[in-house]
């Protein structure tokens, strides 16, 4: 699939900082035997048309697939449709590399893990190898399907791929988490070993970390209804472990913010519909 990731990028930027613009929710709704996933996105256009966007997504238990489909509407006509389901891994692979260009870290000589193998760590792969093009190499553990795809995807943009079974997070100054693990990978243990200074995303509730890796640290969120969206961060709220007005969100550091100096950062990344958006820019500008 052709995506300008750098591009998507502007898109995605350009979306952030104008978030004013936007009205936007997400609404999930439980059938027998299936959810029904609905972001519904409206722009507004000053004196012009404003611009509607949807991204629906069927999931049942039976096939255990879920597609996702998108549509803009403007001026009272349907003006782009799509087929969107891998354009979710895209946009989602795409925030590590965003994320740190945001924060000015450059991972180029350092030590880079990655837990997961799936499509969208392969995008997240693609992504950093177009951000920061002096990598070359990178430490993976994976534990289902998808290693030869992502080792694949290291060969075509010249990256070498390592594959770790019991990898030391401690050895780590980047920790990238696409996992589709049911229980914590980065478990309290590891969090005690993590490097100072050391920036790990996070993409999955709680399925990826404990709670613990949130003390003394930075944390990052893609806006500040991740802390009444995202399970984890209600949680770590709720017990006292996360303070939301501490937190630093994306558009603050695209507007020339910094980061406080903790022991190390941690980019709670959830699916925004800014994301959504973005894609969706920039996928009609190509047309």
């Amino acid at each position: 699939m052709n995506v300008d990731l750098k591009k998507l990028g502007e898109s995605l930027k350009e979306v952030f900082l104008n978030q004013e613009k936007f009205e936007m929710d997400l609404v999930i709704k439980e059938f027998n035997g299936a959810d029904f996933l609905f972001f519904y996105i409206y722009e507004s256009q000053d004196d012009a048309s404003p611009i509607f966007y949807f991204i629906l997504s069927p999931w049942d238990a039976k096939s255990k697939v879920a597609p996702q489909g998108a549509q803009v509407f403007k001026g009272g006509k349907l003006i782009f449709q799509t087929d969107y389901t891998e354009y979710v891994k895209i946009r989602t692979g795409l925030m590590d590399a965003f994320a740190l260009q945001a924060i000015g870290k450059d991972p180029s000589n350092a030590r880079i893990l990655y837990i997961g193998a799936g499509g969208v760590a392969g995008w997240s792969l693609r992504a950093l190898k177009t951000y920061f093009p002096k990598i070359t190499n990178i430490d993976y553990k994976n534990e289902t399907n998808g290693q030869l795809i992502f080792e694949e995807i290291g060969k075509e943009i010249g990256v070498k791929t390592k594959f770790i079974d019991k990898p030391d997070f401690g050895e780590y100054d980047y920790i990238f988490m696409h996992t589709n693990s049911r229980e914590p990978v980065l478990l309290e243990d590891d969090v005690q070993k993590l490097k100072d200074g050391a920036f790990i995303s996070i993409f999955s509730d709680k399925n990826e970390a404990v709670l613990d890796v949130y003390k003394d640290a930075t944390i990052l969120v893609n806006w500040l209804d991740s802390f009444e969206k995202e399970s984890d961060l209600i949680e770590g709220k709720s017990k006292g472990i996360i303070d939301p007005t501490q937190a630093i969100t994306i558009r603050h550091l695209l507007e020339g913010g910094t980061l406080p100096t903790k022991h190390h950062i941690v980019f709670r990344s959830g699916g925004t519909p800014m994301q959504n958006v973005a894609m969706l820019k920039y996928l009609m500008m190509k047309e």
